[in-house]
């Protein structure tokens, strides 16, 4: 028995479309569409000229730096919003993530969510605290300054920095919170210590580093 041309195209096309999202297709095909997800939500009394949104995605070694590229690399996952405080950020990797608000100079929030494969996940309206900042400054065992230390603080969209000639550095705006914050140098060991700050405070923290034997 003969099948019609137009059938078999049909019945191939459906193939096509179906396959992605399903299990079995081969080697030919992969899911990824469903490994990708996005956010939206409103940062409430946004500074739409100023304000981000920033997804921080847990990588391999237990921290979060601002999304993974294709090659495991970071790679920057921020957006802006819109006059009414509106952001949808897209193509987010599917999997729990902090998402780091700055509304304005001086107000800023985080929250951590799952966001699960091939959904919108809305996180609604997002209420901005009065924001926080850390000045890390990096000693010798002698208390003089160490200047070009590099100092991270995680769960944060901020760059890794280079302290200054007096051996410090700020970072802010900062949601209240906990934070792990971490400084290394040439010819000396690493620093990992946790830092809390309140809404509003100004918090000096100072991290001797040892001498690497």
């Amino acid at each position: 028995m003969r099948t019609s041309g137009t059938g078999s195209a049909v019945r191939t096309l459906l193939a096509l479309l179906l396959c992605p999202l399903l299990s079995g297709c081969g080697e030919g095909f992969h899911n990824a569409p469903l490994q990708r997800a996005e956010v939206r939500g409103r940062v409430v009394g946004a500074d739409p000229a100023l304000a981000s949104v920033t997804a921080l995605v847990e990588d391999n070694g237990g921290d979060r730096d601002a999304g993974v590229s294709d090659d495991g690399s970071a790679a920057p996952l921020t957006t802006g919003v819109d006059a009414e405080g509106r952001f949808v950020l897209h193509d987010v990797p599917a999997t729990r993530l902090t998402l780091y608000v700055v509304g304005s100079p001086g107000r800023a929030a985080h929250l951590t969510l799952d966001a699960p494969g091939g959904q919108v996940t809305d996180v609604g309206d997002v209420v901005l605290e009065l924001a926080a900042s850390l000045t890390v400054r990096v000693v010798d065992p002698a208390g003089s300054p160490v200047s070009g230390a590099e100092v991270r603080v995680d769960d944060t969209p901020f760059d890794r920095l280079a302290t200054d000639a007096t051996g410090s550095i700020t970072y802010g705006p900062l949601a209240p919170g906990c934070y792990r914050v971490r400084a290394r140098a040439d010819t000396f060991e690493d620093v990992d210590v946790s830092a809390c700050v309140a809404a509003g405070q100004a918090l000096q923290l100072t991290l001797t580093l040892p001498l690497d034997d």
